[in-house]
């Protein structure tokens, strides 16, 4: 079974991908504004998900 640091360090590895994502679209000017805010998006809620406790059980797999 998986600890709670492991799913901590997965959903902060998501972050930035979301976060690294935001950043590339932002550099190209045609960009969607709707594609670059969902991906900040996804960042602040995958940085915030290991420090609220209670809200997901650590048997389940996050979204990716």
């Amino acid at each position: 079974m998986k600890q709670p640091r492991d799913f901590a360090l997965l959903y902060l590895a998501l972050a930035d991908r979301d976060l690294k994502t935001c950043r590339q679209l932002c550099d190209i000017p045609d960009s969607d504004d709707e594609a670059i805010g969902f991906h900040a998006q996804q960042a602040i809620e995958n940085v915030s998900k290991p420090y609220s406790p209670g809200k997901r059980s650590h048997s389940e797999k996050p979204t990716t």
